[in-house]
């Protein structure tokens, strides 16, 4: 025991006066501190110097090599000259020097106990995602909406003294959702990604940026989302419009809207983060690309093309998907892909009596189709929504859907993963919570445990949603959008997705046999100043907001 003085101890120095220096009680006390304060500064190197700045493992191993050195300095000094035991003596900090490195070792050890960066590309084996260590990575992960906004500060006050998107982030790690999927863009008018072709928004950019450093900084993967398909900024609408095509459908077929998305898709992969100096198709941080949010034709009657002829907007689709996921991997080899749809099967498919409302033809002229779109090797998995509000379709529904889609992607040998379900509710009351929303999330989360446990393909699951800015009833955008929030508080969270997220990170713990770990990529330098695109430019004019995440087939088809 040590007698009436409590501190951190550190080798002693000769060149200290001896009034500096109170000795401990006891030889044996002072063998042990000696040993202790020769190895401390190892144990940071040993298990976290992999996620510690280069510097600071210097100096830590320096520390090290200095205590070692002392130490067989006091073993070859004189008997009488300190302290003994065995050869080794120690002493005691000063009380100022005590506190300056005990918090010291707090952060380092803070600094451990934080989740490793991502340090290499999830990829896939044996119908698994996998990271580089082959350990399987299956997740609950959650849609963000309006996540570049509250990073840029256009919206949303600070939460816990932090911006609201970095809130989110802190919060997501906590709770074990591991998954976010962000939409690459600008969700509201006043802050576009993009306002022409190869003219970008460096705001935005920059937004995008510091959510992809701080997401790898807690160990969190992002999916990106390239495109909208719902109109507003950087939708299929906006390439309509600059292309003077007389429908966003045109989109799909248009040689010139074509090239200009294949050049957001080059200028996204190059694009150096000005936060970390990380080429986006060099960050592990992102889990993979979804090429649009929810690519489909709209319906705007019985009388359109796609529902008189939906064989033949299919193709129309099945080429786009083909053509923009082969140039994507061409210009990214390294991340996953996949489409970032609905999952409704085509009108000649198997499937098809899966598809909601499967009396009416509304889903087929969508121009999907599931197996086809996703059965190409440059789609790397399956990915389906689930709207049983927009659909009017029940919780039975959505488990023979899930089935459906299940079977699916065992017969193409790819894992699948629901990007996004959601389910509205009235109010945010426990009540209301529990017998409006919280049937649906069991559902979603049920599949998810049981092909788990069984080995089948689904893997992963995002719900809906995870707005950042919004807090209360004075929060901006409330009105239109709380009827999709999950709060962190809510019973949803609480009993269905925190423990369903807490099982799927045990699977993280197991190896996929067969896998071949994966070296990680090189950690860059920052550059003095990161080469970035055209300065920002004011928003565009054109395109308007959704107004919410809601609409999923036009108002009144059958």
């Amino acid at each position: 025991m040590i007698a009436k003085q409590t501190a951190w101890f550190v080798p002693s120095r000769p060149d200290v006066p001896t009034r500096q220096r109170p000795y401990l009680a006891a030889p044996s006390d002072a063998c042990h501190a000696e040993a202790i304060c020769a190895f401390l500064p190892c144990f940071p190197l040993v298990f976290c110097a992999p996620r510690l700045p280069a510097p600071l493992v210097t100096s830590l191993l320096r520390r090290h090599m200095n205590a070692l050195r002392w130490a067989d300095a006091r073993r070859k000094a004189p008997p009488n000259s300190f302290q003994q035991c065995h050869g080794l003596s120690a002493m005691l900090l000063p009380k100022r020097e005590a506190a300056a490195v005990a918090a010291a070792a707090l952060a380092l050890f803070l600094l451990c106990s934080l989740p490793s960066p991502a340090s290499a590309f999830i990829r896939i084996h044996d119908m698994r995602f996998v990271d580089a260590d082959c350990r399987e990575w299956a997740f609950v992960g959650a849609n963000t909406w309006r996540m570049l906004e509250a990073q840029s500060g256009m919206i949303g006050v600070e939460v816990n003294g932090k911006n609201p998107a970095t809130n989110l982030l802190d919060t997501a790690a906590s709770l074990n959702i591991s998954v976010l999927r962000v939409f690459a863009t600008g969700v509201t008018p006043e802050l576009p990604l993009q306002t022409k072709p190869g003219v970008y928004n460096e705001v935005a950019l920059k937004a995008l940026d510091t959510i992809l450093a701080e997401a790898s900084a807690r160990g969190l993967r992002l999916v990106l989302i390239l495109s909208r398909n719902w109109g507003g900024p950087d939708s299929r609408a906006m390439y309509a419009s600059w292309n003077g095509l007389p429908s966003p459908d045109d989109f799909y077929t248009s040689e010139a809207a074509r090239a200009d998305f294949k050049g957001h898709l080059s200028f996204m992969v190059g694009r150096v983060n000005t936060v970390n100096g990380r080429t986006y198709r060099d960050d592990p941080t992102i889990f993979s690309w979804n090429l649009m949010n929810e690519p489909r034709y709209f319906l705007n009657g019985t009388q359109d093309p796609c529902a008189t002829d939906p064989t033949s907007c299919a193709a129309k689709l099945q080429n786009w998907i083909a053509e923009m996921s082969a140039f994507l991997k061409q210009e990214d080899p390294n991340h996953l892909v996949t489409v970032g749809e609905e999952g409704f099967f085509g009108k000649n498919s198997s499937y098809a009596g899966n598809n909601p409302q499967p009396s009416s033809d509304w889903s087929y002229a969508t121009g999907q189709d599931f197996v086809p779109n996703h059965n190409i090797p440059t789609i790397d998995y399956g990915g389906i929504h689930i709207w049983p509000d927009n659909w009017n379709v029940s919780t039975d529904f959505i488990s023979s859907w899930i089935a459906a889609h299940m079977k699916a992607a065992t017969e193409m040998k790819k894992p699948l993963v629901v990007e996004e379900f959601g389910k509205n509710v009235t109010d945010q009351d426990p009540a209301t919570i529990e017998r409006e929303r919280n049937p649906t999330f069991k559902t979603v989360a049920g599949a998810l445990v049981s092909s788990l446990q069984s080995g089948g393909p689904l893997r992963g699951i995002k719900y809906w949603m995870w707005d950042p800015a919004l807090v209360d009833k004075s929060s901006p955008g409330w009105s239109n959008y709380s009827q999709d929030q999950v709060f962190p508080s809510s019973s949803t969270m609480q009993t269905i997705i925190y423990p369903t997220a807490q099982l799927a990170a045990k699977y993280r713990l197991t190896q996929v046999p067969g896998c071949t770990p994966q070296a990680a990529p090189a950690t860059p330098t920052l550059p003095a100043k990161a080469a970035g695109p055209a300065p920002a430019v004011t928003a565009a004019s054109d395109g308007g907001s959704t107004g919410g995440r809601k609409l999923l087939r036009e108002e009144g088809a059958a």
